[in-house]
């Protein structure tokens, strides 16, 4: 309950008073002489960051969590599906965080202790794409070299690798593997296959490598002296 309006009292200081519009009068002791001063207090704006966080990405699930909490008071989060209904296995909790949840479309619902109003944050999330890198090409030697496939992404759990010639088929002698790193690699035209474990999709990278050419600078003179006869 907030303090009563009209109550005097000798500190100046004024507890429990609701939100509104007041006016603070100061008789001095002394004089007599009054002073008034006014105010107005408002609620403090309760706010959340404008979207939810998504981390965590996993083959299966990902991680949603509330961020940027600005004078909220004891607050209750809680997860509905896209139907607006309580999500089975995630209660409501106090950390605005969700972990492990499938994809799909959810709304995470925040009510403040003090306020009759609730925030509400959604997200909609599907497994991200995996990809590719490109095919790196060292140790050349006479013969051959390594290819080494980098730069994938979203490959939460892993592929598998094949070297496939230039007409689609698997390089004999050369097994598929779960590195992307080929070695002893004759010089030609290749194509890596990759694999998504997670989610069955095929990605392909494409490549030439050819013989180093042997080349030789110019021919560099130094040392340059000048010869010096003697007359008789």
């Amino acid at each position: 309950m907030g303090i009563q309006v009209g109550a005097c009292n000798s500190t100046g200081i004024f507890n429990n008073v609701l939100y509104g519009s007041y006016s603070i009068q100061i008789t001095d002791g002394c004089t007599g002489a009054v002073f008034t001063r006014t105010f107005n207090a408002v609620k403090r704006t309760r706010s959340v960051a404008a979207n939810a966080t998504v981390n965590g990405n996993t083959c299966t699930t990902f991680n949603a969590s509330i961020t940027g909490q600005t004078n909220l008071t004891n607050p209750q989060y809680c997860l509905v599906d896209n139907f607006g209904n309580p999500v089975a296995g995630f209660p409501c909790n106090t950390t605005g965080v969700f972990s492990n949840l499938p994809y799909g479309a959810y709304c995470i619902n925040i009510t403040d202790a003090c306020a009759d109003t609730t925030i509400q944050r959604c997200v909609n999330v599907t497994r991200p794409v995996a990809t590719i890198g490109s095919t790196v090409i060292s140790n050349r030697t006479c013969s051959g070299f390594t290819a080494t496939v980098s730069g994938q992404t979203n490959l939460y759990t892993g592929g598998v690798y094949c070297l496939l010639d230039n007409l689609g088929n698997p390089v004999a002698g050369v097994p598929c593997n779960s590195t992307g790193v080929f070695t002893n690699i004759p010089f030609g035209t290749y194509c890596v296959q990759l694999t998504d474990n997670c989610s069955g999709s095929v990605m392909t990278n494409c490549f030439t490598a050819t013989a180093p050419v042997p080349a030789v600078g110019p021919v560099s003179i130094t040392n340059k002296h000048v010869q010096v006869s003697e007359s008789l």
